[in-house]
């Protein structure tokens, strides 16, 4: 008799027990939300995070619920610093088995045309999320290798399929993890290590957006709400051990289709309530 989705989710969820997650960026936003989630599901939980008291925080927050976390000070741009926390953890826990490199720059980020971004902006934003990501593959490899076991999970993004304008270094940054992706996957799969990307689309969470102030937010909400009804499954598929030997395979988690439907619905109603209005006023 064939299992359903939900006993197959549970029995996942339940082989993750005593697995060791690292997840760079657990600080805040998507980032804690993986931790926290990795933690829910029996596994360790490692907050690799720039800001340390952040750190701390999320570490505070899985160990309320009985989860078990450890909370390692990293930046991701700096070799040595991705080389002592894979130490780290290796000596404090015995063994890694997943990473999720979701460590990047975007929120702090400010919408401009390609050719006014600062190149020492441009610089920092495809060292920290495409060079932070090798390193720290390159980190925990050989314990991956010598388990012949590992998930390495790559946080790419949505916007690198719609072409989004006035982030070039942020989309340049999110697509290269797509070529890194696979190739790292056809590197690493013989060991046992599978390596994908998952692209989230829109999602509020508590980190502020300062460039969106005094914009209107109805038709944002409205199709980021959208864009979340199609990620409802997260991106666990993609972190399992019922994955197999070799994956190299990229994921929207939020079927693009959906946000631009929502945009164009909203658009088209916008057209035919300016369109009403007017024979309204012609009629008088």
């Amino acid at each position: 008799m064939a299992m359903s989705t939900e006993a197959a989710e549970v029995a996942a969820l339940r082989s993750l027990d005593g697995r060791v997650a690292i997840v760079t960026g657990a600080g805040q936003g998507l980032g804690r939300a993986f931790a926290k989630a990795f933690a829910a599901a029996g596994a360790i939980a490692v907050i690799a995070e720039l800001d340390e008291g952040k750190a701390q925080a999320v570490t505070r927050e899985i160990e309320s619920f009985g989860g078990r976390a450890l909370a390692v000070g990293t930046d991701v741009s700096r070799t040595e610093s991705v080389e002592e926390m894979a130490a780290r953890v290796k000596r404090d826990l015995g063994r890694i088995d997943i990473l999720v490199n979701n460590a990047g720059i975007f929120s702090t980020l400010k919408m401009r045309p390609f050719e006014l971004i600062p190149i020492e902006e441009w610089d920092r934003v495809l060292h920290v999320n495409v060079t932070g990501v090798m390193l720290c593959c390159r980190a925990v490899t050989p314990t991956m290798r010598e388990a012949r076991w590992g998930r390495i999970i790559n946080i790419s993004s949505g916007s690198i399929s719609l072409g989004r304008p006035n982030y070039l270094h942020y989309t340049t940054s999110k697509s290269a993890l797509i070529g890194m992706t696979r190739s790292m996957a056809r590197e690493l799969g013989a060991y046992g290590i599978t390596v994908n990307a998952v692209l989230p689309g829109p999602v509020f969470t508590e980190i502020p957006r300062d460039r969106y102030a005094g914009a209107k937010e109805g038709p944002r909400r409205h199709a980021m709400r959208a864009a979340r009804r199609g990620a409802a499954r997260s991106d666990r598929d993609h972190a399992f051990p019922r994955l197999r030997r070799l994956e190299l395979c990229h994921r929207p988690v939020d079927h693009g289709r959906r946000w631009r439907h929502a945009f164009l619905k909203h658009t088209v109603q916008r057209i035919m309530a300016h369109k009403e209005k007017e024979r309204l006023l012609n009629e008088r």
